[in-house]
């Protein structure tokens, strides 16, 4: 415990979030909504492969006015401002922590730098930059560039698959070159005229140096953020020219999953219902207590008052803001025993009777009520089929990926942590982990 931060919680939070940074981080919804623009990069290159590369990863490629890699480095190893600006303020690069230069993997042809990660790691660091010592920070954020390798690494290898592909259609090495290149240009074009405005209006930014600026402040900045759509849309492009967006059924598949788990279609009774209620007090007696309950039933039984009014102006349970009212309640589910054996036996739409059990005196009117029941085969087969498409999917999303990291030569500082990768130090000569 550091100045009332547990790092246990630290360390959960990250992980959690790291799982999920690559979509984090690009805004993936919005991603998907411009990728449809991307697909016909894949047909005014090479038919049905995709062709694109990304100038900041190949020395002396088109460069087209983007950020360099220089400034992205430059960007993650500290000259930003803000919470994240602190916490790399603070942080440094001091001996033992990553250089944002330093060769953390290399995934096919592409070099992987650890600054390619800070923005995933000090995002998330940011809220404790102020609330840890300095030591402790400089080890969560040694130990989180590992796991955020490993989330983007899947990513990269799909990136990178679209140009195995392309090797493998016959093209001659200058004719991939002037594919990749095209597919850049217009995939930047594209990243510059569809993306930069929806970032410009979210971030309140009045132009790209501004926008820029803003980005750095959370620890990204216009380079990375274009690099990564780039990568991203492409590693989404390979799977969706791959795997069905909706795979077939079958209705021997459905019948099958339905047997398999009778359980998951029974239905427990359930009802809808609101209550009165005035509570037992140190200083009411009980006749007091049934005196004030009659007199609320009565001014809705005889007098006509709405239900929701009572229960608002006098009820003293504590759904009574809402008019009293519960949604649906599983048969068995109160800790009242009484007004659980009520709600399940009194007729729907009357009032009850005054109800009493430890707590006070109740009124209650159940509004709906469903009996237990089984759902059946043809009423869950909508259901069934959601979820067997979305299993088989990311089946058959998992397989493509599979085959093209088995197939993918990847060098890793960790490589523990990717089966079939082989140690960063076959290239560096370094030794591997920590």
């Amino acid at each position: 415990m550091f100045w009332g931060v547990d790092t246990r919680d630290v360390q959960g939070s990250v992980k959690k979030t790291l799982s999920g940074c690559m979509e984090a981080i690009m805004e993936v919804h919005s991603v998907r909504i411009i990728s449809h623009c991307l697909s016909w990069l894949v047909l005014s290159c090479f038919g049905l492969v995709w062709a694109g590369s990304l100038a900041a990863q190949q020395s002396g490629g088109v460069n087209d006015g983007a950020v360099s890699r220089a400034s992205a480095v430059g960007v993650a190893s500290g000259a930003s401002a803000g919470p994240v600006g602190l916490l790399q303020s603070k942080l440094g690069t001091p001996v033992g922590d990553f250089e944002a230069g330093e060769l953390i993997a290399v995934v096919g042809p592409d070099h992987v730098l650890a600054g390619e990660m800070f923005p995933m790691v000090d995002s998330v660091l940011s809220e404790y930059a102020d609330k840890m010592p300095k030591e402790q920070m400089l080890k969560l954020r040694r130990e989180y560039v590992r796991p955020a390798l490993k989330s983007y690494i899947p990513t990269k290898v799909m990136y990178l698959s679209f140009f195995k592909q392309m090797a493998g259609k016959g093209m001659t090495v200058a004719q991939q070159t002037d594919a990749k290149n095209k597919a850049m240009a217009r995939g930047r074009k594209i990243f510059y005229e569809q993306r930069i405005p929806q970032l410009l209006d979210s971030n309140s930014a009045v132009d790209i140096v501004d926008l820029d600026r803003k980005l750095q402040e959370r620890g990204f900045s216009v380079s990375i953020m274009e690099k990564q759509f780039i990568e991203t849309v492409m590693a989404q492009q390979v799977v969706q020219m791959q795997v069905p967006e909706q795979p077939q059924i079958l209705l021997a598949e459905l019948r099958s999953e339905y047997d398999a788990k009778p359980e998951k279609w029974e239905r427990p009774a359930r009802a809808k219902w609101r209550q009165i209620t005035v509570r037992f007090e140190k200083d009411r007696t009980r006749e007091a207590v049934q005196e004030k309950i009659a007199l609320l039933g009565n001014s809705i039984f005889i007098g006509g008052a709405p239900f929701e009014s009572v229960a608002k102006q006098s009820s003293e349970g504590f759904t009574a803001a809402q008019g009293g009212v519960h949604d649906w309640t599983v048969q068995g589910s109160l800790k009242s025993e009484v007004l659980d054996k009520a709600i399940f036996t009194i007729p729907v739409r009357r009032l009850s009777s005054i109800i009493e059990d430890e707590f006070g005196m109740h009124i209650i009117e159940v509004l709906e009520r469903e009996e237990a029941r089984t759902v059946p085969f043809e009423e869950s087969q909508k259901d069934l089929q959601e979820e067997l498409r979305k299993s088989k999917r990311e089946k058959l999303i998992k397989e493509v990926q599979d085959k093209a990291m088995d197939t993918m030569p990847i060098w890793t500082k960790w490589p523990e942590d990717i089966p079939g990768s082989r140690p960063l130090s076959e290239i560096t000569g370094e030794a591997t982990g920590g």
